[in-house]
């Protein structure tokens, strides 16, 4: 009742659905023009590492800004930025300028705003509701992203089978500008003032390095982030070759692949209802690494797949496996990490989850152009596989099971 009743909640809600959905419905709307262009999957697969590096690079030199400036007109700048950046290119596009170096630049611009965007709205998340309801909150939360990662490249199929990929863009930059006003909307006095205060340490590379040597606190959650890190280099990977897999191996057309999209979101929604009703579960280890062992067991099946029908299942079931790790991931570091740190280390986290993506988004094409399709899923699930096994016994990893502590920081900020 809490969480219906919190109108800023469901504004800044709204926005990140918005936001997600413009990310990956424009993503989409490139790799389907640069595919039916080229149809080289390495250059599939370069775009993709364009995006990923871009994203570390900015992620981890702008940790900083996060926590110095007000964090909703951050995100409010950053959406207008990517609005202006996605409209010139559709503009360009429409009198036969939008070339192949245009579409690496807003791909570029696009993921270093992105880059910024998802860690302030992970810190500022926390200032609009309680700690009761943070595993809540953030099921609600994670699960929206989760779906609007699916919901756009499905939403994307049907325009580009039935306007075209430079419509399918200027729908994307008008999501950024109404996930714009959602958050210029948020009244500014509800923040929490701590997270804007001044900096706990006046150099911007020291407070660049305060986020990241938080960990040495909280060894277990650099231990999970290590083993989602080569979990997203498998799912980048695949997800990168997603079109292609369909297209050939399922004969699916563009409508076909945004059902699997939406069956995925499907998916999403009942592993977060799950999540929800399991609430504050102190095994924490078990959804957590459950959910990578299962997403490496069904890419393999997947890779065995050639009837759509089946594919649709398997799919669904991946969906109902995301929210396991991600709510539980997200409430950790809610309740450990002061507010004054949260966007520097939430910004860390990202960092050390996404660092192998760009290594699965070039590897991805390499694997698929020299093996095929299948032995890139087959690969892509033996890693998660044996990752997650092998973390369930670290002992380093029962730190993240039982009850937890807020962690105690030195007052000038944490030594290195």
């Amino acid at each position: 009742m809490i969480l219906l009743k919190n109108g800023a909640f469901w504004k800044l809600f709204a926005a990140q659905i918005i936001s997600t959905i413009g990310d990956c419905f424009g993503l989409f709307a490139l790799q389907w023009l640069v595919y039916t262009t080229t149809g080289s999957l390495v250059v599939m697969g370069t775009l993709a590492m364009a995006a990923g590096i871009t994203e570390l690079l900015i992620r981890f030199m702008g940790a900083p800004l996060i926590d110095r400036v007000h964090r909703l007109r951050l995100m409010a700048l950053l959406d207008f930025i990517r609005f202006t950046a996605i409209g010139i290119t559709v503009a360009l596009s429409v009198f036969g300028m939008a070339h192949l170096w245009l579409l690496f630049t807003m791909t570029i611009i696009n993921a270093a705003a992105s880059a910024l965007f998802q860690p302030a709205s992970m810190a500022v998340l926390p200032s609009f509701i309680p700690n009761q309801s943070l595993v809540r909150g953030y099921s609600l939360f994670d699960s929206s992203q989760y779906a609007a990662v699916i919901l756009g490249p499905a939403i994307a199929g049907v325009v580009i089978s039935t306007l075209g990929a430079p419509s399918a863009m200027a729908i994307d930059a008008v999501s950024f500008a109404l996930s714009a006003l959602f958050i210029y909307l948020i009244p500014t006095k509800l923040m929490n003032n701590k997270s804007n205060n001044s900096p706990t340490s006046g150099l911007y590379v020291r407070e660049l390095w305060d986020g990241i040597t938080f960990f040495k606190k909280a060894p277990a959650l650099l231990g999970i982030m290590c083993c989602v890190a080569l979990k997203n280099m498998c799912s980048v990977a695949v997800g990168g070759m997603m079109i292609p897999f369909a297209t050939h191996n399922l004969h699916a057309n563009p409508s076909q692949i945004g059902l699997l999209s939406s069956v995925m979101a499907a998916g999403i929604c009942l592993g977060s209802l799950l999540v929800s009703l399991i609430n504050n579960f102190k095994r924490r280890r078990i959804p957590m690494l459950g959910s990578i062992f299962a997403h490496g067991m069904l890419y393999i099946v997947l890779s065995q797949t050639h009837s759509f029908i089946l594919a649709l299942c398997w799919i669904l079931m991946l969906g109902a496996c995301g929210p396991f790790f991600g709510t539980f991931s997200s409430s950790l570091y809610a309740q450990l990490v002061p507010s004054e740190l949260r966007g520097r280390v939430m910004s860390a986290r990202l960092i050390v989850g996404g660092s192998l993506q760009p290594v699965g988004s070039y590897m991805g094409g390499i694997v698929a152009s020299v093996f095929g399709l299948p032995v890139l899923l087959a690969v892509a699930g033996s890693i998660p596989i044996i990752t997650a096994a092998a973390a369930y016994f670290a002992p380093v990893m029962k730190g993240i099971d039982g009850e937890l502590k807020p962690i105690q920081l030195e007052k000038r900020g944490l030594e290195a």
